[in-house]
């Protein structure tokens, strides 16, 4: 019977870590909402969204700092200045511990700056808080440690990839 208890902890701790991955990837795709066409516009950012994936008690730790929900909800209005961002994050490193959970995660962002208009590559390390909640597992800390931040030439930010400039220029055509 203990063998069969056993069973029953592993299999709802490998169901955690995934609802915490996908948690992940909401916040992530959350964050980048739609890229602007433009990048003298910002993106939309649904920011309601990305907010519910918090506690009430949440805090922020790391590019901005901030504490609750309310804050968090301003912090993610304003980063919509950015025409581009998007969240690619890799290596999950999830512990469990009954209704709380850690993870730990290589972050690495291509963006747009917001007053440049620079092409640029934002790297650094997520370590993140979670609690299991009556709605399922929330975002208690998000903490971002960038290891740099540097401009990455013209590329994404001078051209985009669907331009049918960058088309002709390398070979593509519409299908």
């Amino acid at each position: 019977m203990s063998g069969a208890r056993t069973l029953e902890r592993k299999i709802q701790e490998l169901l955690d870590i995934e609802e915490i991955k996908r948690l992940k990837a909401r916040y992530c795709f959350g964050c980048d909402g739609v890229a602007s066409q433009d990048v003298n516009r910002g993106r939309y950012v649904d920011y309601e969204m990305v907010t519910s994936l918090f506690t009430e008690d949440a805090r922020l730790e790391g590019v901005g700092r901030c504490e609750g929900r309310d804050a968090i909800r301003e912090y993610y209005k304003a980063i919509q200045r950015l025409p581009m961002a998007i969240h690619c994050i890799a290596t999950p490193l999830i512990e469990i511990n009954g209704d709380t959970a850690t993870g730990k995660w290589h972050g690495i962002i291509p963006l747009i700056t917001a007053d440049e208009k620079v092409a640029a590559w934002l790297v650094g390390i997520y370590e993140d808080e979670f609690a299991r909640t009556s709605e399922g597992w929330k975002i208690r800390k998000l903490g971002f440690t960038p290891h740099f931040h540097t401009p990455a030439g013209e590329s994404w930010a001078a051209m985009r990839f669907f331009d049918p400039a960058y088309q002709m220029r390398f070979g593509r055509s519409e299908r």
